[in-house]
């Protein structure tokens, strides 16, 4: 296979692989003891102190990037409101962590689950108009809005429909983690851009393994948790997003020597649909 045509068929492929993967291992359900995080410290009666403190971050970001896109007018409309979404979702991170830490359980977790949901959903809206022809009728982000928040509700004890199935909602961060890198690369975004949507995967792929490590980490380090370290990352990755799309501001969304022009087509102040 030449390489051209493994650069078109690869996003393709990947979700293909990730549905498959998902569909052959079953339904995933939420781990038992999942909500006994391993720092349970009280801070000015507190409970989880460090937890809920550490979902600050997304505050921050979210408010940074929010004003940060402004009125966007280097990106186009369908863009800018994705990521206008994406940086109010991160905002809405902070309170749904926040209020489901206080008192972890499996009714809060959703609380905790769906504005991050959201902000993937979102986020792979604004990928999706910049590097697809494809759109749907109501646009990407509406579609995947709905989508997002479906994943969440599926997975919910409560439901007589697929009850407690992490699938849905973890096919979406896969597609957002594996596929939209093949996405951009597909489309020619340059290197220069690239290169920090690959650093922000690489920040939620450690915060992924933090989370997993809670209680490890709490002892190595003695003070920082897991999970807490989770929070911290994973706010890291949402300004690099930032980052990324504030460079196309400063220098444009270049697109790669020889790699054809994309789906969509680039202007230097953005996307035209």
């Amino acid at each position: 296979m030449n390489s051209k045509l493994l650069r078109h068929h690869a996003p393709l492929g990947a979700l293909f692989l990730i549905v498959l993967g998902l569909v052959a291992a079953g339904p995933l359900h939420t781990p038992a003891g999942y909500h006994a995080f391993a720092d349970q410290r009280l801070l000015w009666g507190m409970p989880r102190a460090m937890d809920v403190l550490s979902n600050l971050p997304f505050l921050l970001v979210g408010l940074v990037g929010l004003v940060g896109v402004g009125r966007g007018r280097w990106l186009a409309a369908p863009v800018r409101w994705s990521m206008r979404a994406f940086f109010l979702a991160i905002m809405l991170t902070a309170a749904g962590s926040w209020w489901y830490h206080l008192q972890p359980d499996d009714v809060r977790i959703v609380w905790d689950r769906l504005p991050i949901a959201l902000a993937c959903g979102a986020l792979l809206a604004a990928v999706m108009e910049e590097c697809s022809s494809v759109r749907p009728p109501l646009g990407w982000l509406p579609t995947l809005l709905l989508a997002s928040g479906a994943s969440v509700a599926l997975t919910s004890d409560a439901l007589w429909l697929a009850p407690g199935d992490l699938r849905p909602y973890l096919a979406l961060q896969l597609t957002l983690l594996v596929v939209v890198p093949l996405l951009q690369w597909r489309a020619g975004l340059a290197w220069s851009q690239r290169r920090l949507w690959l650093a922000a995967v690489g920040a939620y792929v450690l915060a992924k393994l933090l989370e997993v490590a809670d209680a490890p980490v709490m002892h190595l380090t003695g003070m920082l948790s897991g999970h807490t370290l989770k929070h911290v990352f994973a706010a890291l990755g949402a300004w690099l997003v930032w980052r990324a799309f504030r460079l196309r501001k400063l220098a444009g969304p270049a697109v790669e020597a020889g790699a054809g022009r994309p789906a969509a087509q680039w202007t230097m102040r953005g996307v035209s649909s």
